[in-house]
């Protein structure tokens, strides 16, 4: 954990780091909101609060992921392939429309807790099919740990958020919006 922060510090452009928090977490914010109305919502106006949602959830998600992307230097020449940069932006977009619809159709108890886990696993592939996509003159390895942990964490995180979002409790949404950040 020391050599993520390390790296986010030292390696990163605090700035851009700070304005792809603030995205993240107004985008968290918005999705939750967006989910919630989604969740009491019927018929034909379902299909447009979903796709809100989605597309929300996705763009937040990607322009997070690239601000900080930007932010990071390599110490050598960095390049985007604009196929794989573009793939990542659907594959966000695809995978949070699955994840919500999954988690507000109601067919089960565990239904919002397995849409959160599509949720994430959309945000795992969309990570990592943008980082194929970030091209340097040189060598990219993984740290496997690392790797690992990052798509478990995206899941369990996002799976915790959209089960607490369909909870009948106080601040559900702004619950959800919390975990869906971190």
């Amino acid at each position: 954990m020391i050599s993520v922060l390390g790296c986010i510090v030292s390696e990163h452009n605090v700035w851009l780091v700070g304005l792809a928090v603030v995205i993240c977490g107004t985008g968290s914010w918005v999705t939750a909101r967006l989910f919630h109305r989604t969740a009491r919502t019927q018929g034909l106006q379902l299909v447009g609060w979903h796709f809100l949602t989605a597309l929300t959830a996705g763009a937040a998600t990607w322009c997070t992921h690239f601000i900080a992307m930007l932010g990071f230097d390599a110490g050598v020449p960095v390049d985007f392939d604009p196929g794989l940069t573009a793939v990542s932006l659907m594959i966000a977009v695809v995978g949070s429309t699955v994840g919500f619809v999954l988690a507000g159709s109601g067919f089960s108890r565990f239904t919002p807790a397995i849409g959160g886990a599509v949720v994430g696993l959309s945000i795992a592939a969309m990570h990592y099919t943008g980082m194929m996509g970030y091209r340097v003159q040189g060598f990219v390895s993984w740290d496997v740990p690392f790797l690992v942990a990052s798509v478990v964490l995206s899941v369990a995180l996002s799976a915790a958020a959209l089960h607490h979002a369909m909870q009948p409790i106080p601040h559900a949404r702004n619950i959800m919006a919390g975990v869906l950040t971190l």
